[in-house]
């Protein structure tokens, strides 16, 4: 019988010491050095997570995850260490509720579902980002400039804002990763959707599928990464998949955003995660 990693639910061979997914440690070898089982560079504690989101800027309290702290207020996302000396990974809702998405002691695996979210939320946004980087980019502020050498300017970025604008108009690409769609999981990748089949329980090609899911795919995405509690095969171990950057979790690409422009408010706060 297949091995799979206890992370991503990568498949696993007899030898691997450490998932050639994710870089997470096979569950014999918890205890791999520092070098092997953190080879990706994703957060393993809470400190380490800390110190990926100060190195990345993350205003934190405004993107609404909170690190260390059993924060009390709807509209949030967070993780701490209760007095058993657990550790809860948890979402407060909309309406004040609390889902716990995981509680135990595996700090590891508890940090790694959190970054895995705000990893998730960062991607969701990043189309948005690349006006203010272009208004930075373009040197407004520092030394004076002329009438003529200002106004100048200011054609060039509206210009490149009407640009962007243009461009964001027209129809957007779905994420790559899984949804989920009147009870089953989809997965997008390269312009084509699969589709898990209960029934030969693997993965199959579709050719349409339904305009709600195509036209509204935001509502339905669930994660570029695969979670034990979908029930299902990970499209990682399908002969469909194909690598790429996008799938590593420290590819630098991911948290390229403009974090001081994050705005909360089209989160999903009604959903348990």
């Amino acid at each position: 019988m297949a091995n799979y990693c206890e992370y991503c639910g990568s498949r696993l061979g007899p030898s691997d010491r450490i998932c050639p997914h994710c870089g997470a440690p096979v569950s014999e070898n918890a205890a791999a050095p520092a070098s092997e089982s953190g080879r990706t560079g994703i957060p393993r504690t809470i400190d380490e997570l800390k110190a990926f989101c100060r190195e990345k800027n993350m205003p934190l309290a405004q993107m609404r995850f909170f690190i260390g702290q059993d924060y009390p207020d709807p509209r949030a996302f967070g993780i701490y260490r209760d007095y058993d000396g657990n550790f809860v990974v948890y979402k407060n809702k909309a309406d004040g509720s609390r889902s716990i998405r995981y509680q135990g002691p595996d700090e590891a695996f508890a940090v790694r579902e959190l970054y895995l979210k705000l990893r998730d939320e960062t991607v969701r946004r990043r189309g948005g980002a690349d006006n203010t980087r272009v208004l930075r980019s373009n040197g407004m502020g520092g030394k004076k400039r002329s009438f003529f050498s200002s106004s100048f300017v200011l054609i060039i970025i509206a210009a490149v804002l009407a640009v962007s604008m243009l461009l964001s108009s027209g129809p957007k690409k779905p994420y790559k990763g899984y949804y989920h769609y009147n009870d089953n999981y989809y997965y997008h990748q390269d312009n084509d959707w699969y589709y898990y089949s209960n029934t030969v329980l693997d993965w199959i090609p579709m050719g349409v599928v339904d305009e709600e899911l195509e036209t509204n795919y935001e509502d339905y995405y669930s994660s570029s990464y695969y979670h034990d509690d979908y029930g299902i095969e990970s499209f990682s171990d399908s002969t469909f998949y194909a690598s790429d950057s996008e799938d590593e979790g420290d590819d630098s690409d991911s948290w390229d955003y403009d974090f001081d422009s994050w705005d909360a408010g089209d989160t999903d706060w009604d959903s348990d995660w």
